[in-house]
């Protein structure tokens, strides 16, 4: 039976390979941490309940009909109240 050493495989090789194989995975977990945290900030500061304006938040709350839509672009849908 032929040791490690023999196929060209040392003790240090492992040891580095071992190391930089551990160093990833802390990169890894760290990167996957850090997107966590800034995905759960993007969330809280788009999200009207938080965030928004009052009339957003008094929407959220109690719903209320529209009238005149939101755009006037034209002027048929601008004079239709719904």
């Amino acid at each position: 039976m032929q040791g490690l050493e023999n196929n060209g495989v040392t003790d240090d090789f492992q040891s580095t390979a071992l190391y930089q194989q551990r160093a990833g995975y802390g990169f890894a977990a760290f990167s996957y941490v850090a997107g966590c945290i800034i995905l759960f900030i993007a969330a809280i500061y788009i999200s009207p309940l938080l965030c928004g304006s009052a009339n957003e938040r008094m929407m959220l709350r109690a719903p209320s009909e529209i009238k005149g839509g939101y755009a006037t672009n034209n002027k048929n849908e601008a004079t239709n109240e719904v």
